[in-house]
């Protein structure tokens, strides 16, 4: 797992450097290369996510299948959204979908069975990634409470989850700092690359030329 993982990395990690150099120079083939590099991304990404479970806890379960599978869904929505290709709306619902009705309630059952921290911790860090990623799937289909959704999940998870685990006594004071850290990184890099994404997609200003524009 840990040599496929690394090959198509270097792949991967070739292929986008490539593609930004034709961007970057204009030159014609980025249209191409962008497509290889997605495919590439949707692949490698589940790959480096069950290495990484697999180098942690030693073997790979059903819920880490599945949350690999939502990452390479969710890399082959945003594909599909760029490219302005039909599909796009079914793989971002059926990549939530399946985060929402499999994948958390597997990752509950699974962290609940290890026994390392306690129902009210795992609940609430649950609940929260279940809230955050309904209000998704509301503001897709135009329903109403994706606010409410929005807002609860992060509540949950930054005023309930973080601060429980933090005091929580039954783990290692080194091994909580990592986790910590770790998921803090992730999170920092999820929300750029989410804001930097949607900001592409919903076309939102990006300049100060830009807003002045909207402005007038």
């Amino acid at each position: 797992m840990k040599k496929l993982a690394c090959s198509f990395g270097y792949v991967t990690a070739l292929v986008l450097a490539t593609y930004t150099a034709f961007k970057y120079f204009r030159w014609p083939g980025a249209y191409i290369i962008m497509i290889m590099s997605f495919i590439l991304l949707a692949v490698y990404v589940p790959l480096l996510l069950l290495d990484k479970v697999k180098s942690i806890e030693g073997k790979i379960n059903l819920v880490h299948i599945i949350g690999a599978f939502c990452s390479f869904l969710l890399i082959i929505s945003i594909l599909f959204k760029f490219m302005h290709w039909n599909g796009s709306v079914l793989f971002i619902m059926v990549c939530l979908l399946t985060f929402c009705l499999l994948f958390i309630p597997l990752l509950l059952y699974h962290k609940l069975s290890k026994g390392k921290t306690s129902y009210l911790i795992n609940f609430s860090g649950s609940l929260g990634l279940f809230l955050i990623a309904l209000s998704f799937i509301l503001k897709i289909q135009h329903w109403p409470l994706q606010a409410v959704s929005f807002i609860a999940g992060h509540v949950l998870i930054f005023l309930a989850y973080f601060p429980l685990y933090t005091y929580n006594k039954s783990n290692e004071a080194q091994i909580k700092i990592n986790y910590l850290q770790e998921s803090f990184n992730i999170l920092i890099i999820a929300y750029i690359l989410f804001l930097l994404i949607y900001g592409i997609i919903a076309k939102w200003p990006i300049t100060y030329k830009d807003l002045i524009q909207i402005g007038s």
